[in-house]
């Protein structure tokens, strides 16, 4: 019975991290492994079934071959002497008999019933991972990105050329202002570009220049938009599938959401993402921000950034005041990986654990990337470590994958 215990334990973490929804299972069989038996150890509700399943299955057997053994005894000839005592035992052995097949027919009706719920629990986990597959592949988020046309060379295109590279124009939105740029962008690159006529400043005139790219996505498809600096890095892949694995597409219509890193506070307003590392609105929650009137929306986001010169800082606030639930989302990094400088040795840490082992958060973004080398260096980070079917990490989306 604890062999049939263990055995179906493994199998079962086996399939759970089956249904985590990546691809290449083979190719990292133990640490999925890993990852199944430590859902199954939260899951109290999965174990006890797994273990009524497996002591149910060993009592059958048991019950079954004492059964068996009964009615195998040899048939002896009865004396006289002997009829009466016989008689008894006869008596007594139909009634075993019938408590024999009493036992079989619990332990049978408790097994099919456990194999079934089992059978019910793995076909909405294998159903979840082919609807996370088909959203992942349908999934379709626009980047914003605030820049400034005197950083379109040393920032701007570090960012075209590494992770916005493989991007569809469409997908990406470049907000920026009406001035000189240090250096001219390519046709291609210039379609994402939109400048808007705003303040040269980091307080309300980055303000306007957010609020204007909002204003941009009224009119257009999509799940998501990401908002970050032109100095941020952004692991495309590993976005992608938290984002995914965080809620159904079909919920994005109707769910007015917000991801990042919260508590960047000002001044009379107790809330405010950290936005250097980006953050994340669902279609809902910026229809909600937006409201009916544009003209109004823009009005109150000036106002509101009058008080707190953070565009980051008023963008959650009014998201709040509108209804939008705000989550922390872990592997965004706000703040430089070393001080005063860039450390690229620790920029590796994040995206490689020391002898292969798991990784504490999943990467997703990196603040103050202000040199084309820096950039670069993240980028090849990112295609070398960061695998097709996703990383695992302890504080992932499902607390597990990306």
């Amino acid at each position: 019975v604890v062999l049939s215990a263990l055995a179906l334990a493994l199998c079962l973490a086996g399939a759970m991290s089956v249904g985590d929804g990546c691809s290449g299972w083979l190719a990292s069989g133990r640490c999925r492994l890993v990852s199944g038996v430590q859902k199954l150890w939260k899951l109290g509700h999965r174990t006890l079934l797994l273990v009524l399943f497996a002591f149910g299955l060993g009592a059958l057997t048991a019950t079954a071959s004492s059964c068996s053994a009964s009615r195998a005894e040899p048939y002896l000839p009865v004396t006289d002497v002997q009829a009466e005592p016989e008689t008894k035992d006869a008596k007594g052995g139909v009634d075993k008999c019938r408590l024999c097949k009493v036992r079989m027919g619990v332990f049978t009706c408790t097994v099919f019933a456990t194999v079934g719920t089992l059978a019910w629990t793995l076909f909405h986990a294998y159903k979840g991972t082919c609807q996370l597959a088909a959203d992942l592949q349908e999934l379709r988020i626009i980047y914003i990105t605030r820049a400034q046309p005197r950083n379109y060379g040393k920032r701007l295109q570090g960012q075209l050329d590494t992770w916005m590279d493989d991007i569809s124009r469409e997908d990406l939105l470049v907000t920026s202002f009406v001035l000189q740029p240090d250096k001219k962008l390519s046709e291609r690159d210039r379609q994402s570009v939109m400048e808007f006529n705003c303040p040269d400043n980091h307080a309300l005139g980055v303000c306007c220049v957010e609020a204007n790219a909002l204003i941009q996505m009224e009119n257009r498809t999509f799940d998501w938009v990401f908002i970050v600096d032109d100095d941020v890095y952004v692991v495309v892949e590993n976005l992608r599938r938290v984002l995914a694995r965080l809620h159904p597409r079909s919920e994005l219509q109707t769910e007015a959401l917000g991801y990042g890193i919260t508590g960047c506070v000002t001044k009379g307003r107790p809330c405010g993402f950290c936005g250097g590392g980006g953050y994340a609105l669902s279609y809902k929650a910026v229809k909600v921000l937006l409201g009916n009137d544009t003209r109004k929306f823009f009005k109150r986001y000036m106002r509101d950034c009058e008080n707190t010169k953070y565009c980051d800082v008023t963008t959650e606030c009014l998201a709040v005041e509108n209804g939008t639930k705000v989550h922390t989302m872990h592997g965004l990094h706000p703040w430089r990986v070393g001080n005063p400088t860039w450390n690229l040795t620790a920029l590796e840490g994040f995206f490689h654990a020391p002898g292969g082992g798991q990784l504490q958060e999943c990467p997703i973004s990196f603040h103050y990337v202000q040199e084309s080398k820096t950039m670069k260096k993240a980028h090849d980070l990112a295609k070398k470590y960061v695998p097709a079917f996703g990383m695992a990490s302890s504080q992932a989306a499902d607390g597990f994958w990306c």
